[in-house]
Formats: structure tokens, C-alpha cells, sequence
């Protein structure tokens, strides 16, 4: 898309919410600059919360700070790992992680055994797929979320990029949660004519709203947090234009 599609706006892709982040944290491979990427619009995803299961003796994020709370984790790449190892760091919060589980759904057998407390990274529309009791019968209490803006069904739970005490904290946290914010994005090339990239912008946003797209994805069971392309282009360009040093932090996070 970035060196060899035509720009003439008629070649769009879809592609993985981290180039940006990849761009930045590794350079590996990268051959592009997601800047100069024309982005039309996400799909979004839901959110991805931290969950404590209630009885865990915490009900707030804040709560987490004074007291251990034992959190269930696939790997050092996932968001079960990702997150609270972030959140212990910048923020002081007393997650214990217990590595090896090998899939998500382990985790979740394990918060219902009583083997981990908490679990990081759930989407929070699989959860209400998987899981409708936790919620209906009040069996989990949401700590935190990562996204772009809350949901509307958890308007009093934070997101973790709002928990930042500083400039820099906020930075980070928001550098960390920017894929999920960029949810499911499409693009078209650089060097296409400007009033071009509007329109395909404005026919993005269109999709998003037609009554049909709609119902197909609720039959589908699938997700539906639109973005629109220049506030996606305002989530990268900040995501590339976080300082070296504060990029540095990031990297020690994300490193096993």
C-alpha cells in the first residue's frame, strides 16, 4: 500500500491496528511511515477491560494500589500481561501475575475456581458473549478499560489512559492502549489527491451509519465502534510523535 499501490483512491486496505506502534517501538521490517498513510475510518472493536471477580476485596483501580491482587496471564505479548505489567509500573498498582495459562478461557476457569483474582485485556463484548452471567448476576467488577473513548455501558469506569498522574504517565498509557484505540482501521496510500481522501472518508462514515451494515453485524454478532479517519489520524500521528525517551519506557514494559 505504501510503495507500490496506485494513488488514485482506488486500492484500500485493511490493516493491523500496531503498525504504528510497530513503526515506532521496533523498525523491524518497516517500510513505511503510518503518517503518510491516508486513513479513511475504523470499525473499531470494543473495549478490552481489566475485571476483578467480586470478592476479591477490591472494587476500584485505586483499591489495587493498596492491596495485591492475584491476575491470571497467557504471555509476556498479551494483553493479560501487557496491561497490568504497564499499570504496575507507571501507576503503582499491585498486580501479581501468574504466567502459563494457555488460553484466555483458562483464565477465566481459574477467576471461577478461585485460582486468580482478575484478568486483563478481556474484549468486553466477548465477555458479554461468553460470559452474560458476570454481569447479570454482578459476579465481576470492571477495573479499568483500554480504548479510544469509554463505553457507553461502563460511562463510570476509567480508561486506563485518564489514570495517568502526569504529562508523561498520560503519554504512555495512551501510547500502550493506541492499537485498540485504532481498532480495525482502513486506509488508502499516500499521495492520494486530497478531496479524494475526503470523499472516501465521508463514504467510510456512511457505511458506518447504514441501517443494513448495521444489521448484518448484529447478526454476525460483530462489534461496531466507528472511528473516523481524521480522528484515526490524529491517534497515529500522536502515537509517533511520542519522544525517544518515553519511547524507551515503553519498550522496558513490553519486554518480557
Amino acid at each position: 500500500m505504501y510503495n507500490q499501490a496506485p494513488k488514485d483512491g482506488t486500492v484500500i486496505a485493511t490493516v493491523g491496528n500496531s503498525v504504528a506502534l510497530h513503526q515506532l517501538l521496533s523498525g523491524k521490517g518497516v517500510r513505511y511511515d503510518a503518517r503518510q498513510l491516508n486513513w479513511l475510518g475504523s470499525t473499531g472493536i470494543s473495549n478490552l477491560v481489566t475485571i476483578a471477580w467480586r470478592g476479591s476485596g477490591v472494587a476500584t483501580i485505586q483499591d489495587v494500589t493498596q492491596r495485591e491482587l492475584i491476575t491470571g496471564a497467557t504471555g509476556a505479548g498479551s494483553g493479560t500481561y501487557l496491561y497490568p505489567v504497564v499499570m504496575n509500573l507507571l501507576l503503582g498498582t499491585k498486580f501479581k501475575l501468574v504466567l502459563g495459562y494457555k488460553s484466555t478461557p483458562e483464565i477465566d476457569i481459574a477467576m471461577e475456581r478461585g485460582e486468580v483474582q482478575a484478568r486483563s485485556g478481556a474484549s468486553l463484548a466477548g465477555l458479554l458473549l461468553e460470559h452474560p452471567t458476570w454481569f447479570a448476576d454482578n459476579k465481576v467488577i470492571v477495573l479499568t478499560q483500554v480504548g479510544a473513548r469509554r463505553e457507553a455501558s461502563l460511562p463510570d469506569v476509567p480508561l486506563m489512559s485518564e489514570l495517568g498522574r502526569t504529562d508523561e504517565e498520560r503519554i504512555l498509557l495512551g501510547l500502550v492502549s493506541s492499537p485498540v484505540a485504532i481498532g480495525r482501521p482502513f486506509l488508502a496510500p499516500p499521495g492520494v489527491r486530497a478531496d479524494r481522501v475526503t470523499r472516501l472518508r465521508r463514504a467510510f462514515d456512511a457505511a458506518m451509519s447504514d441501517p443494513a451494515f448495521i444489521e448484518e453485524a448484529d447478526k454476525a454478532k460483530i462489534d461496531i465502534n466507528p472511528v473516523g479517519g481524521e480522528e484515526l489520524s490524529q491517534i497515529v500521528d500522536s502515537s509517533l510523535a511520542v519522544p525517544s525517551h518515553l519511547v524507551d519506557k515503553v519498550r522496558a514494559a513490553l519486554s518480557p
